[in-house]
This record gives C-alpha cells, structure tokens and sequence, in this order.
C-alpha cells in the first residue's frame, strides 16, 4: 500500500516557494465536513487557532497547505488588521530621468515573514496591481538567486538578521483611495515606526498620501526627514504627534527658515518623551539652526526641564561652534538636579584632557562623561545620563 509523501518542515529562515506562492488560492466558503473526519487541531475553536497562529507565525503556509479548514482559519487571520506585523515603514521619494517616484520600505520581523507575504496576496484582489511586477531577490551568505515573484520586492540581507524589508513602489497608490485602504489592511494599527519627508513647499501628494495611509494609526517613533525646517513645517510634525500618538521623535533637518528655532523646539519638546535632532553643517553657516555665537546650553537644559520630553539627543557637524566646554560645564551640573531621570546624548568639541577629565563623573545617580565616538578626533559625544538608563539606545 503506498504511503502518501510526508511534507517536509520548512526552516524558519526559508521564505516561500513559487510554487507555495501560486498555490494561495483564496476560499471565502469554510468547507463542511463530518466532526468524526476532522483532525484534533480542526476541532479547535477558531480563537484558539489563531493563537496558535500567533505563537508561530512563521508556519502559517505549512498550516495553511494541511488542509482546507485551516486554510480558511489561517487566510482569516492573516487579513485581521488587529494582528499588526510591521515594525517599521518608511517612505521616500526618489527621483529619475522623467518624473520623481515614490517607495515604501516595509520592515517586518523575519519569523513573521511569511505572514507578511500572505496578506499581501490575500489582500490583492482589493486593489489594482496588474503593473507592479517587480523583481525580487534573497541575498544569504551562501548564495544569491533572483526570481520573478508578482506584487513587491523582498530582500533578506543576511540569514543572521532579525528583520525582512519588503519595497514596494507606491506611485500606483498615490490617488487610489482602495489601495491605500488596501495598505493599511495589512500594515495594522500600530507601527513601531514610521519614516517621511516633509519640506516648506509641501509635497501635498505625499502629505495627502501619508494623511490617508496613517489614518487611525497608533505611531511610537516618527522619524521626519526636513530640507527647510519653516513654521508650517513645526505645525505639521506637530498634528501628527498628536494626531498618532507619537511617543519618540526624530528630526534629520539640512535647512530652515523659521524665524525663531528655538521656539518651535520648546514646543516640540513639549509633545513628546524623545527627541532626536540630526543636522549637517552646510558651507555657508556651520552654527546649529543658524544661529551664530549661541550658547545652546541654556536650551538643551531648558528642553529637559519642561514639558514630556527625558531623552534628547543632538547630532551636529561643527559641535564647537553651538556647544562649548563652559556650556558643557553647565549642563554637567544642573541636568543631574533634576527630578527626571535625564538622558542626554549631544556632540561636542573635542577638548583637552584636563577638561574631559572634569566633564566625567557622577552626581545624584547620574552619570556623565565625554567619548570619543569615532575613530577621527572630529567630534565627541557629551552623555549625561541616570545610572538606570546608562545601556538605553535612541
């Protein structure tokens, strides 16, 4: 009698085959069979299942392949947009020749890959992709293959890394209301982050765009890429912290032309628990938002001082110019005095040994200390931060 072929486990770092991909055909009727017929696992209650799906996500296609009521339970919850598999979305506009396109990079933990990858066929049907064929290739250390796969482009860097990044081209979404429905179906209601850019002139297709796609969403960490930091700009980064709940933001800028930065900074760190702020020096004014002969000092004190924000880290390619070691002094000896349990990370000048000797220590449980953050003596980082936080990371 012959014995019916045994399905081989797939490995945890394997992504789906072609052939598994083609086979996901999507039943909308729950097959009707005998109680007696059914295996122990289909008689579970379909809440059960799912939390079986949820404890190893990664075996949703072998489960699915089992037979067709667990196919139907794992297609159902794979399109629950309350099981959210994302971990980080960014979206960025890369121009070419003729016009400027526009791609989401998904981020998605590996082990929940393959989940990511059924949602995104079984959502298909709901939005119009008969353009978007892309090509897809898995990079290991062992080899390197490329197929033809419908839909979007995954790359796995390296079997070593936790996170799959999936890039889809978006301009087909911009002004169709059912795909961008379509998106936030599977992307879920919580993202663990999200990355945009928002200029002065306003690119009020991607703002439409990022207004209808985070609609309803819940976002801890808002990184904001700006090339002119201008009061409408402040006032838009400001309705999205309110408007998604955002805990820790970022800001990378390389212009401005608000008239009073540091207001606008107050302000922002009013809203929120963590800031960052990254700006490049330009040619033409190597002083931090512009501001020439300022001793920055009082503000770094007076962002932590008010408001939500604990955590503030500042990155700058001329730091001499907007901190000196008498600012550094200063903030060494009244930032520990604080009631917040203070973290602080921001570029500094290099110093002489004497001062740096000065600038390390403790005080009321709080650590500080200037380091060398490169292997140039282009710039240090000056860290002030409570003991029970010293192994935190922004």
């Amino acid at each position: 009698k012959n014995q019916p072929k045994s399905r081989r486990r797939r490995n945890r770092d394997e992504s789906i085959s072609d052939d598994e991909f083609e086979s996901l055909a999507i039943s909308n009727e729950e097959p009707i069979r005998d109680v007696d017929c059914l295996a122990p696992i289909e008689r579970l209650p379909k809440e059960l299942v799912f939390r079986i799906i949820e404890f190893a996500p990664e075996a949703v296609c072998d489960l699915r392949l089992t037979s067709r009521l667990l196919r139907s339970r794992v297609d159902e919850y794979a399109c629950l947009v309350i099981s959210p598999i994302l971990t980080e979305l960014e979206i960025k506009q890369v121009p070419n020749a003729s016009r400027a396109s526009y791609f989401g990079t998904f981020v998605v933990l590996r082990n929940y890959s393959p989940l990511f990858e059924l949602r995104l066929e079984l959502c298909r049907p709901h939005a119009n992709f008969n353009k978007r064929i892309t090509q897809v290739t898995l990079r290991t250390p062992r080899r390197c293959r490329s197929y033809m796969r419908p839909h979007f482009d995954s790359q796995i860097h390296n079997q070593d890394e936790k996170d799959c990044k999936y890039r889809i081209e978006l301009d087909s979404f911009l002004d169709d209301s059912t795909s961008i429905d379509y998106l936030r179906g599977f992307i879920g209601t919580r993202l663990e982050k999200a990355s945009f850019a928002s200029g002065v002139d306003g690119d009020q297709t991607q703002d439409a765009f990022v207004s209808k796609l985070f609609d309803g969403m819940q976002i801890k960490k808002l990184s904001v890429r700006v090339n002119n930091l201008a009061e409408s700009v402040v006032q838009r980064i400001s309705h999205s912290i309110d408007v998604y709940n955002v805990d820790q933001l970022s800001l990378n800028v390389l212009g401005w032309s608000s008239p009073a930065p540091v207001d606008a900074l107050l302000h922002l760190s009013s809203l929120v628990r963590s800031l960052s702020i990254v700006q490049n020096a330009l040619d033409y004014n190597h002083c931090l938002f512009g501001d020439s002969d300022f001793d920055w000092s009082p503000v770094i004190t007076a962002l932590l001082s008010s408001g939500k924000l604990n955590k503030l880290y500042i990155q700058h390619g001329a730091p001499s110019k907007y901190l000196s070691y008498e600012g550094a002094a200063q903030l060494v000896k009244c930032l520990p005095l604080l009631t917040k349990k203070v973290w602080l990370s921001v570029s500094c000048g290099t110093f002489n040994d004497k001062d740096r000797s000065i600038l390390k220590g403790e005080l009321n449980d709080t650590v500080f200390e200037v380091e060398n953050v490169t292997r140039f003596d282009r710039y240090r980082m000056l860290k002030i931060r409570h003991s029970s936080r010293l192994s935190e990371k922004f």
